[in-house]
């Protein structure tokens, strides 16, 4: 079976990880070399002692501070990992990091988007994940080109439902909530499962300041559930927003602002402060512990409190 695991070999120089990431034939051991290489390389100079107490969890690089080598060897893996489903979670990875990425990474994320190589053409869900995680992965690649296939994929009544996600994520990624708005406009004929795809991509917004779009994107779906969670859900896994000083407000205005989302969502929401140990975090947490009106909400609060803050 799978073991959740982290890896610790501090000692283990990138080369090594770049070799078992490009030839190992265990696609497991491939991925997580390749998470490995995500790492920032250590400083120079002295090594520091080991600090006594609970043990960190590993520092991950944003995509500015990936080493040259590291670049070509996920570079590398985005176009020629004979599994679909590494190419996917390693571009999914990256999608998620702050950042811009290289150009080798940008060039291989741009041609993967349009069509994979090494792909079995037998294997359409195999091309189709391929693709779906570079198209994600596109909303952090800099220039026009990336940002005009996001809008061509999200406006073209024929893309695959299964891709229409990952085009909306990578527009919010990039801020262009409009393309978005075009996209979900684009996709209202074909049904509510196009429309949702679209609609779930706000989750993954890249610009703090436009947040406020996104809480009235789900204030006008209040009532569909699964939509404004799978927003919830992408607020909570993106990380620019989570360092940011504006995601604790639009929290609070999700949970306590009217009109109210029932007590399921306000708790989807309200979970995207765990952990999150700012100021403003703790002020909103602090906020609804005294006013939310369920009792499940104000617990709910009080634990992320005592979790985080002590």
């Amino acid at each position: 079976g799978l073991v959740p695991a982290m890896i610790e070999a501090p000692g283990t120089p990138q080369s090594s990880w770049a070799l078992a990431a490009e030839s190992d034939p265990d696609p497991t051991w491939r991925f997580l070399s390749l998470l490995q290489l995500l790492r920032p390389l250590p400083p120079k100079g002295p090594k520091k002692a080991p600090a006594v107490g609970p043990v960190e969890a590993p520092q991950v690089a944003t995509l500015d501070q990936i080493s040259p080598m590291a670049e070509a060897t996920l570079a590398k893996a985005l176009w020629e990992d004979p599994l679909p489903q590494v190419r996917y979670q390693i571009a999914q990875r990256l999608a998620r990091m702050p950042g811009t990425p290289g150009t080798l990474v940008a060039k291989a994320t741009l041609r993967s988007a349009r069509a994979p190589q090494g792909i079995d053409p037998a294997d359409p869900m195999g091309v189709l994940l391929t693709r779906a995680g570079a198209i994600g992965l596109l909303g952090r690649v800099p220039g026009a080109e990336a940002g005009d296939l996001l809008a061509e994929l999200a406006e073209d009544k024929n893309t695959p439902v299964d891709l229409l996600f990952p085009a909306a994520a990578g527009l919010a990624r990039r801020g262009d909530l409009a393309a978005m708005d075009r996209g979900v406009q684009a996709q209202e004929g074909r049904g509510h499962a196009f429309t949702n795809r679209m609609l779930a991509g706000y989750g993954a917004l890249g610009d703090p300041k436009r947040l406020g779009e996104v809480v009235q994107v789900i204030r006008d779906h209040i009532d569909e559930r699964n939509v404004v969670g799978e927003i919830l859900r992408g607020l909570f896994f993106n990380e620019v927003l989570r360092k940011s000083p504006e995601l604790p407000a639009a929290v609070a205005d999700l949970v306590l602002g009217p009109p109210p989302l029932d007590e399921d969502l306000q708790a989807r929401a309200l979970e995207a402060l765990e952990g999150l140990n700012t100021k403003e975090a703790r002020m909103v947490l602090q906020a609804v512990r005294q006013r939310a009106k369920a009792v499940r909400i104000r617990i709910l609060a009080d634990l992320f409190l005592q979790r985080t803050f002590g």
